[in-house]
C-alpha cells in the first residue's frame, strides 16, 4: 500500500509545482493558468459551448463555470 501512497502524493507534488509554474508564466497577463486554458481552447474552436469546455479541460462544470464567471467580471 506505501507504494501506491507514494505514487500518488509524487504525482500530486509534479502536478502542484507544473501548476505554480504555469500561473507564473501567464502572471504577466494577468491571467491564471486555468483561466490561460480556457481561453485558448475557446480561440481554437469557434462556437465551443460550455459542455465541450468542461471535456476538453478535463474539468468539472462548477469548475468552468468559476473561471468563466471570474474571466467575465475582468
Amino acid at each position: 500500500m506505501s507504494g501506491g501512497h507514494d505514487l500518488a502524493m509524487g504525482l500530486r507534488r509534479a502536478y502542484l509545482t507544473l501548476h505554480r509554474q504555469a500561473d507564473d508564466a501567464v502572471r504577466p497577463l494577468k491571467l491564471t493558468a486555468d483561466q490561460f486554458a480556457l481561453l485558448t481552447e475557446l480561440v481554437a474552436t469557434d462556437g465551443l459551448i460550455q459542455r465541450a469546455l468542461v471535456d476538453r479541460l478535463a474539468s468539472d462544470a462548477n469548475t468552468v463555470a468559476a473561471i468563466l464567471k471570474r474571466l467575465e467580471r475582468k
